[in-house]
């Protein structure tokens, strides 16, 4: 969806859908019997495998269609400079990428993008948390 729209608000898009799967997957886990805390961990583990499966996808999604504009680029342009036919057709393909806030100002990006992992676990967590409360009221 973020490769196919390129639209920072699609990005964000993504993020609430993968919060929405966050809450499912609490609520699949509990619906038949198990605690909300057994939710939560399944939040958690969505949390983790979501985000290696999105970025996996998302460099993947950007190598073949960088490929195909290369390619593109190549027939029309036969003559030119490989390195920069490639680097254009990079560029083409990127999204519009968001503006990630520095939440710790004085810290290195590596720290701030350590914050924003844990912050993301954290909300997977609570998230699949309430799916786990709504399961366990579905239940009843």
């Amino acid at each position: 969806m973020v490769l196919a729209l390129k639209e920072a608000a699609d990005f964000y898009l993504a993020t609430v859908l993968g919060f929405l799967f966050y809450v499912f997957a609490g609520f699949m886990t509990t619906r038949r019997g198990g605690s909300p805390l057994r939710g939560a961990w399944a939040g958690y583990w969505t949390g983790i495998w979501g985000t290696v499966v999105f970025w996996v996808g998302m460099l993947l999604g950007l190598l073949i269609g960088a490929t195909q504009r290369y390619q593109t680029l190549m027939t029309y342009n036969p003559q030119g400079d490989s390195r920069a036919l490639f680097t254009q057709a990079w560029s083409f393909v990127q999204p519009q990428w968001p503006v990630i806030p520095a939440f710790l100002t004085r810290q290195t990006p590596f720290v701030n993008f350590l914050f924003l992992m844990l912050l993301g676990l954290l909300t997977a967590w609570i998230l699949g948390w309430l799916g786990g409360l709504w399961g366990r009221a579905h239940r009843q």
